[in-house]
């Protein structure tokens, strides 16, 4: 029998600050470009002293999670205020 690995769980306050750096990231490209369509492979932003993402994946999955109605209210205003 092959024993099981405990995943510790992201606190819910690391979640927050990633979003937010990813969040912040999408701030950088919208005044660096003059729109948010961001291409899905951009290149990779670090969001903490483990974790990187791409910035258009993440990106794509705030649209389908704000398509699907998963998306947080404050996250949908933050969101709201870049195409405003």
């Amino acid at each position: 029998m092959g024993m099981a690995i405990a995943v510790p769980r992201v606190k819910e306050h690391q979640k927050r600050h990633d979003w937010m750096v990813m969040y912040e990231a999408l701030v950088r490209f919208g005044n660096e470009h003059g729109h948010c369509n961001v291409p899905l492979r951009y290149p990779r932003v670090k969001v903490n002293e483990h974790d990187s993402a791409h910035l258009g994946a993440w990106l794509a999955t705030q649209r389908r999670e704000h398509l699907n109605g998963k998306m947080k209210p404050e996250r949908l205003v933050l969101m709201q205020k870049l195409v405003d």
